[in-house]
């Protein structure tokens, strides 16, 4: 039996593999809980509605960004172009 080439995270973890998995399971739940603030749903595009006597619309899209979307497929491009670029350059530094 042939045995196995070592593991790429063990040059750069010289403690061990082990050590490099914690610290990317760290990351990666961080970088979840980034990607989950996220969500499709409606908002207002003033501090106040109209019917609360502002000038303010409700309409659909990215409630933490602000960001009008009709459809799913804007919403998942906007999650793939916007939003996940950001979140590997933070958490890949």
């Amino acid at each position: 039996m042939r045995a196995l080439p070592p593991c790429c995270c063990e040059k750069k973890y010289p403690n061990g593999a082990q050590e490099a998995r914690v610290m990317d399971d760290a990351r990666l739940q961080a970088a979840q809980e980034e990607l989950m603030q996220h969500h499709w749903d409606t908002f207002c595009t003033q501090p106040l509605s109209i019917a609360q006597g502002g000038t303010g619309v409700i309409v659909p899209g990215c409630v933490a960004c602000k960001k009008l979307l009709y459809n799913t497929n804007q919403y998942l491009s906007h999650l793939a172009l916007d939003v996940l670029p950001d979140i590997l350059d933070k958490f890949t530094r």
